[in-house]
């Protein structure tokens, strides 16, 4: 519930489309350059220390058909199956739709806006909680084992 309700609410906490066009600009061009930065770092320490060999491009393979069941598995086929067994690519993939959907209507969906950042507040209490606990459930045990 926490990364749904982070997701949603930055989403929507972002204002309108026009802001979320220009910070998904800006974000994208700073991917694509570390990645561009890394690549040219990664070629420039990896490649003294290898020798390369091309090999044979086989048409067997189902490339095209594997990349299309990865980008397929970030879609959930309902919207509840994706917080019962966990799968947190599809509950942002929902978060960011919902969210979407919320800045587009904009100020019909306030009182929902309101509601869904008192939930984020008391999940995030909740697990500031128990992340406080988790230290005695580690311990514990091993103190009584000894």
């Amino acid at each position: 519930p926490m990364i749904f309700l982070a997701v949603l609410s930055g989403i929507y906490g972002i204002g309108d489309m026009a802001m979320l066009g220009k910070i998904g600009k800006r974000l994208m061009e700073h991917f694509l350059k570390m990645t561009f930065i890394t690549l040219i770092i990664t070629l420039v320490l990896v490649l003294p220390m290898t020798t390369l060999s091309f090999g044979h491009f086989s048409a067997d393979t189902n490339t095209i058909g594997d990349i299309l069941n990865m980008i397929l598995q970030f879609i959930p086929f309902d919207i509840f199956s994706p917080f019962i067994n966990g799968n947190m690519l599809q509950i942002i993939t929902i978060a960011i739709a919902c969210g979407l959907i919320m800045l587009i209507l904009g100020d019909r969906v306030s009182e929902l806006s309101r509601i869904i950042d008192q939930l984020y507040s008391i999940v995030q209490l909740l697990m500031e909680a128990i992340g406080r606990l988790v230290p005695f459930f580690i311990f514990i045990p091993s103190a009584a084992e000894a």
